[in-house]
């Protein structure tokens, strides 16, 4: 079993360290959370992957703003310092 204190971490790593980047195993990890049975393990787990989704729409959206601001300004040519 996994004790009360490390089931953050259990949840955490198995999200971030394992499903999100091992997609072929999701049926895997769902069967490890059955295996151990633990409603709080599941909950934690769905907690850590919503929190997951939204850091990972942050930072898509953070990089897509950089890459529209270096496309306007290199390829459009909006540049304070441009002569007409």
């Amino acid at each position: 079993m996994i004790s009360e204190e490390h089931i953050h971490w259990v949840a955490q790593y198995l999200v971030m360290k394992r499903a999100s980047i091992e997609p072929n195993f999701h049926e895997l990890y769902m069967n490890f959370l059955a295996l151990f049975g633990s409603t709080q393990l599941r909950k934690q787990v769905l907690r850590e992957t919503y929190r997951n989704i939204k850091v990972g729409w942050v930072t898509l959206y953070w990089w897509n703003m950089c890459h529209v601001r270096t496309y306007v300004h290199v390829y459009v040519g909006d540049s304070p310092s441009r002569q007409d």
